[in-house]
């Protein structure tokens, strides 16, 4: 599994958990990988301004495999189909002979500030169990989500900001409250790698 967020114009790896059976890819953490190839990186292009996209497509799209998408017009079509789905295949277009299913995480703003990924051999994911670990990378982005704040509703989230608000102000006064604790029961903060934008 691989988590991604977006620094400029590339993806950055902020964590990866390794299966039993390794293999050997390139996107190690700390790599910086085009958004334009690979899932977790291309679900971070999928939902980023339509600006900011033309902007890095003018900049050139460069080729890292054989199958890395460098024509203008199928990236675009290709990120259109991937809102549409809600998340992201990758065939070869980082690493010859891997395979990837990507997903967005949001935020409370329901803003997609990283990509989640799970990434292997090609060989290994099978075509009849292709929609099931789709399924599952899906539903694991959207427990992240669900963490962050996504989906609240416009009152529930002006309610948890105003806990957090109040909480700030009390540690900032040095005040105690003996019912503080169970009144402002923390969420979940952005990550911290989400200044990279």
């Amino acid at each position: 599994m691989y988590l991604a967020v977006r620094d400029g114009w590339e993806g950055v790896i902020i964590e990866r958990v390794e299966a039993s059976r390794n293999l050997r890819l390139f996107t190690g953490v700390g790599s910086r990988i085009p958004l334009h190839g690979g899932a977790s990186a291309k679900v971070l292009l999928a939902w980023a301004p339509s600006d900011e996209v033309e902007a890095m497509i003018r900049g050139g799209l460069r080729r890292r495999t054989p199958n890395t998408i460098t024509d203008p017009e199928r990236l675009r079509a290709h990120l259109a189909q991937i809102r549409r789905n809600g998340y992201a295949l990758s065939h070869s277009e980082l690493d010859d002979g891997a395979t990837g299913i990507g997903a967005p995480i949001r935020d409370s703003a329901n803003e997609v500030v990283a990509g989640l990924s799970l990434a292997g051999a090609t060989d290994r994911f099978r075509e009849r169990a292709m929609r099931q670990l789709i399924a599952e990378v899906v539903r694991a982005a959207q427990h992240v989500s669900a963490a962050l704040g996504a989906g609240q509703t416009g009152r529930a989230r002006a309610g948890a900001t105003a806990i957090q608000r109040r909480a700030r102000e009390r540690d900032a006064s040095g005040g105690s409250d003996e019912n503080a604790q169970e009144r402002s029961r923390p969420l979940p903060r952005r990550p911290a790698s989400r200044t990279l934008r």
